[in-house]
């Protein structure tokens, strides 16, 4: 009667133990495919800011003042190249942040200077923010550069 009952056990047991099994690969799973959305979902929310920061860094760079290039052959952006840039990446991402734009000098690269465009953008994890009651956003820095240009401007130049 006792190997008959230790019998039913051991099949209990085991039949036990690959429930927990699978229930536990079925969590890890759920865990890691979270993982993956979430880096994923990251790694397209800065390709998309990327291209709007370096369409928005040659749009700042077409913005030089012309009549200081033309008078004295000196570069600098005018007042309103941060705004445009600014607008050209809202435009662009739907995301309101602020987009810093500066005119930086590169002497030892070769060139005269530059447009830095950087940006710090926040974004939510959805999966993971919720797994762990977490609402404090990642922050993804995205960094753009182009050369200034003075060029044609209108339809008949």
């Amino acid at each position: 009667m006792k190997s008959k009952k230790r019998q039913f056990l051991r099949k209990c047991e085991s039949g036990i133990d690959t429930g927990f099994q699978a229930i536990w690969y079925i969590h890890l799973m759920v865990i890691l495919l979270a993982f993956v959305w979430e880096f994923g979902r990251l790694a397209y929310i800065h390709s998309i800011c990327l291209n709007a920061a370096r369409v928005a860094a040659q749009d700042a760079a077409k913005d030089i003042d012309k009549s200081k290039f033309l008078s004295d052959q000196v570069i600098e952006l005018k007042n309103e190249a941060q705004g445009n840039a600014e607008s050209k990446f809202r435009e662009l991402t739907d995301i309101s942040v602020p987009v810093n734009v500066e005119l930086v000098n590169a002497a030892d690269t070769g060139r005269s200077r530059f447009v830095h465009v950087t940006t710090d953008v926040p974004v939510k994890l959805i999966m993971l923010g919720n797994l762990f009651n977490d609402q404090v956003p990642v922050i993804v820095h995205i960094e753009a550069y182009a050369e200034p240009a003075y060029g044609i401007d209108e339809e008949i130049q």
